[in-house]
This record gives C-alpha cells, structure tokens and sequence, in this order.
C-alpha cells in the first residue's frame, strides 16, 4: 500500500465564499491540477516532480475531500465555472490546467467555456463525452455495479500493488473518502459520467491540448481517448505503458515527462494526432 495516503487536513483558502483545501507547492508558472475520484491519493511523487518546474495548485475539488459543496452546485459546469473564478481571485494567468478522471472532465468544462487565463491543457484519461451511437452499448464501465476489487482491477495496470483496505485508514481520511464518493455519485450517475453537451463544444478549447492515456485503462479504452483529442483542435494524443486509470499514481515520471515536454515545446503541441 502507498504511504502516502491522505492522513492530516491541507490548509483551505476560501474562493468565491467557498472553503476548499488547498496545497501550493514549488515556484514557476502556475499549473492547476485537477483531481480525479481517489482524490484522497496523496500522489506527492508526480506532484514533487511537477514543483521543480512550475508553481503548482493542488485542490480538493468542491465536496471531496473536507472541501466544501456550495448547495447550488448542480452540474460540472459548476466546478468548471467555479475554477474559472479561482483563477480569477488569484490573477493566474498562462496557466498549464492538468486533470486526470473527474479532474479531467472538468478541465475540458473549463477549457471549452474560457481558455483566457490558459496556456495549455493536459487530460489524463477524462470522463466527460459519450463517443458511441449505440445506446446500448457503454463507453464507461459502470463502476457502481462493481465490487471493490473489481473496481481496483478496472483502474490500475498492476491492481495487486494497488488494493487498499480502508477500513485501516485514519478517520480523517475515511472522512474524505467518504465525502469523495457521495460527490461523484451526486455528479456523475445520471447521465452516467458524461455531459452530453460536452462533445459539441470541445471544438472552443484554443489552447494546445494533450491527451495522455493509461493503455491499461479498463474503464474506458484507448479509442475512447482518441476520440476525445479529435474533437480538440490543436491537440496531441500520447499513451503511457503498463498504466490505467490513473497515469500519475502507476507511472508518475513517465507522467511527468509528457506534460514538462509538452509545455516547454509550444511549436510542437500546434497539431493533431490521431
């Protein structure tokens, strides 16, 4: 099991009357990364890495965590637009927006409603569209008809170095992990981890973008990946090995390398690959 699980509260800022826990490391340009389901996950060796090149905002989105939810979030456009007002508050600008999973989801929220204060855009195996015609077949693996096992075997590359037992977890964190789970049922049941607007305006994000995909994802395949990044101009497709789910926690430096290479190479990034 890791030992870097989420154990002691992070210090919380208040943004538009909202308390969210906040960890600010490193010193650079500014890079928001955006967290995915096991938010819990204190991931600090990809995160480290990132603060030796860029001043990085690490945020329990709204509702995970011990961060709070505003009674008038109803939708992801809520946490895209409440980001939105982060970068605002705190006058970021050219800033390099990472999110994997749900965090993924709603950097392409935010990116598809304003990229003014963006420089650039890295998804890490994103919910958020519905790429199939077919209404009965699924995308996403329905991750709430699992057992818990099943879904450590959907998520990670290598599901045995991955498995924890909660049940000997601090209370803080069963808090956390508890509160995490009841927002992503609340935000990504019905309609099932996707936003069906989503997919038409995926064409505003002006920015470049990159697209990283775990290839041992069982969640969402490969080709959902690729056609996510097609239907993002200016974007680059790029698949880490022996990865799921989540990129950064199974192969953080093979994750880190991607997005450093992609923000310090602009001319590089203004393409698509297939």
């Amino acid at each position: 099991m890791p030992d870097n699980l989420y154990e002691t509260p992070d210090p919380q800022i208040d943004v538009d009357g909202v308390k969210i826990d906040l960890r600010v490391k490193g010193s650079g340009r500014p890079l928001l990364f955006l967290q995915g389901i096991e938010s819990w996950i204190r991931d600090e060796t990809f995160s480290d890495e990132l603060a030796k090149q860029f001043k990085v905002y690490l945020p329990q989105n709204p509702g995970f965590g011990h961060s709070e939810l505003p009674d008038d979030f109803y939708n992801i456009g809520d946490f895209a637009n409440f980001y939105l007002t982060m970068l605002d508050e705190l006058d970021l600008r050219d800033v390099v927006v990472v999110g994997t999973s749900f965090g993924g989801w709603i950097a392409a929220e935010l990116a598809s409603r304003s990229c003014e204060r963006l420089g650039a855009v890295v998804l890490a195996n994103p919910f958020g569209i519905r790429i199939s015609d077919d209404p009965l077949r699924r995308d996403i693996k329905d991750i709430y008809a699992m057992s818990q096992a099943e879904v450590a075997d959907h998520f990670y590359h290598d599901p045995e170095a991955n498995r924890r037992d909660v049940t000997q977890l601090p209370d803080h964190t069963l808090v956390a992990i508890a509160r995490s789970r009841e927002t992503m049922c609340l935000f990504g049941w019905e309609p099932y981890m996707h936003n069906p607007s989503l997919k038409r305006w995926l064409k505003r994000i002006n920015v470049p973008t990159l697209v990283l995909w775990g290839e041992g994802d069982k969640l969402m395949s490969t080709d959902y990946g690729r056609a996510y990044a097609g239907l993002i101009p200016n974007s680059t497709f790029r698949t880490i090995e022996e990865a799921g789910h989540y990129p950064h926690v199974e192969r953080p430096a093979d994750f880190v390398r991607h997005i450093i290479a992609f923000a310090d190479e602009p001319a590089a990034q203004m393409r698509i690959s297939a």
